[in-house]
């Protein structure tokens, strides 16, 4: 992700007495649902496909088969070279000549990029030259997010997402913070949907919180014969609490306990302009869990002050302890388990992850330039993305796994 430069210190203001931010959309505007499974966009001039996961559904992935596209994970998730050649099957779809539904005008969709910048984001130029953070609203998922869907930063896509992933329930799909410090990217973090890691800014992010306890639970036992990731039956953290027997750390859970336990964090963070940023107020915690990083350890002590399952030495794991969760559960990048399946008006299955978008063609801004680079960080191309767990636009490295969507120009 982009991240506002070393030496550039925000001062943070905290308001009390707010409660957490709703995080409703408003009624979608200008979003026409169309008889043939598409969307059409009346503000951008250009049709969506409803289906906001399609490489997911029988379909896709007859037409990734029929092409011979492999990488795309049971999820619907892919790189973003495989995102390309998606992008590529789907206008070669045989359909009188044509793509998909007849159209062979298919494409990922469009961010503006330097040396053009969009005003209305946030941070007006980050480490690349390019706009980007929250309320970016000139990008082509930007303006669908805050104009089409009414959303407000940070507001999920799936503000109630719910899910019961190899003995955890709520382990959510978008990026989790960790203690590790990123260097000057940020925060490292993590994500159970894809195994990977990133850096992340501190500055504007809100993400979310899997608290981890060294050792058994005080007063609490689990199985005698307990083996792997076991709950808790007996004590205060039977029924809370889990307990990884190969690792010797113990988890609550539910594995986004901000979501309905903030342990009275409350209120807003503002973070004043400066030169290469607006001001910009933010929930502490969002409606859907995630949690500003300054939120981090105001939530942990009163999480430790509740003596949360018995417990009062609640930490932010180490991004080497979320890894070896990840492993000791079994998971594999793409697990169908973490899905959102159901209606975001006018759209269903929109995933509160991050989908991948591309830079427009200078002389054709509608249109997608798929081999332009932004940076390259560890010599890895950077790509624009697109949070939908908040509405944060950033980039990301192109092997990273996200999700894809697509529109067509015109009606």
């Amino acid at each position: 992700m982009n991240h506002v430069p070393a030496g550039r210190r925000a001062r943070f203001v905290f308001a009390a007495g707010l409660s957490l931010l709703a995080g409703t959309a408003a009624m979608a505007s200008g979003l026409i649902p169309q008889p043939n499974g598409t969307v059409y966009d009346a503000n951008q001039n250009v049709t969506w496909l409803t289906d906001a996961n399609f490489a997911a559904s029988p379909q896709g992935r007859a037409i990734l088969a029929a092409a011979h596209i492999t990488g795309v994970e049971p999820s619907g998730i892919m790189d973003y070279q495989t995102a390309v050649l998606f992008v590529q099957a789907m206008n070669t779809v045989p359909c009188g000549g044509r793509g998909y539904l007849c159209r062979n005008d298919w494409q990922l969709p469009v961010t503006i990029t330097t040396p053009a910048h969009d005003p209305t984001c946030t941070v007006h130029r980050g480490f690349d030259g390019n706009s980007f953070g929250p309320n970016c609203r000139e990008s082509a998922f930007g303006n669908m997010f805050y104009r089409g869907l009414g959303r407000t930063y940070p507001s999920s896509i799936v503000p109630y997402f719910r899910d019961a992933v190899a003995g955890l329930h709520d382990l959510h799909p978008a990026l989790y913070w960790s203690a590790t410090p990123g260097g000057a990217t940020g925060q490292q973090t993590f994500s159970f949907l894809t195994g990977q890691y990133a850096s992340s800014t501190t500055l504007f992010n809100l993400l979310h919180v899997l608290p981890v306890h060294h050792g058994l639970l005080p007063g609490s036992t689990i199985g005698a014969d307990a083996h792997g990731v076991s709950r808790y039956i007996g004590g205060p953290a039977a029924g809370l609490a889990v307990y990884d027997t190969a690792s010797g750390l113990s988890w609550p859970l539910d594995a986004n306990l901000a979501a309905t336990q903030p342990f009275g964090v409350t209120g807003t963070i503002t973070i004043p302009a400066k030169p290469n940023h607006d001001a910009i107020t933010m929930p502490l915690i969002a409606a859907g869990g995630a949690v500003h990083f300054q939120g981090v350890a105001p939530w942990l002590g009163d999480l430790n002050s509740s003596r949360y399952a018995g417990a009062q030495h609640w930490v932010l794991p180490t991004l080497d302890e979320l890894e070896t969760l990840y492993a000791h559960l079994g998971l594999s990048p793409g697990n169908a388990s973490f899905l959102a399946r159901g209606l975001t008006e006018p759209f269903y299955n929109f995933q509160p992850f991050f989908y991948w978008a591309c830079p427009e063609i200078e002389a054709s801004p509608t249109q997608c330039d798929y081999a332009r680079v932004l940076k390259l960080r560890d010599n890895i191309a950077m790509r624009w993305s697109f949070n939908f767990d908040t509405g944060f636009q950033g980039t990301s490295q192109e092997t990273k796994r996200y999700y894809v969507t697509l529109y067509h120009p015109g009606r």
